[in-house]
């Protein structure tokens, strides 16, 4: 998995923090980068795919975390739209 903690190669890789900003992050370094709009739009459809397994698998405390996971991916993603509206 290439969005591991190290798994980028980048410099610039964020997996090891849960620090929030207002900033704009750079989830990592490539050669063409992937906009984090689209990055977060991503995480959120895999956080809900592994909340319906755990879902599936009973794991309900693990379903709740990833549920939460994903409500603030989607709210991270449309931060991130309006920032774009508003440049």
């Amino acid at each position: 998995m290439s969005m591991q903690q190290g798994g980028s190669g980048g410099k610039n890789h964020h997996a090891d923090t849960t620090e929030d900003s207002d900033e704009e992050a750079e989830l990592y370094s490539a050669p063409t980068a992937v906009p984090a709009v689209d990055v977060l739009g991503y995480m959120s459809d895999m956080l809900l795919e592994l909340k319906d397994i755990s879902d599936q698998l009973g794991l309900r405390t693990l379903s709740g975390l990833l549920a939460l996971s994903h409500t603030e991916a989607v709210a991270r993603q449309e931060q991130q739209l309006q920032q774009h509206k508003g440049a």
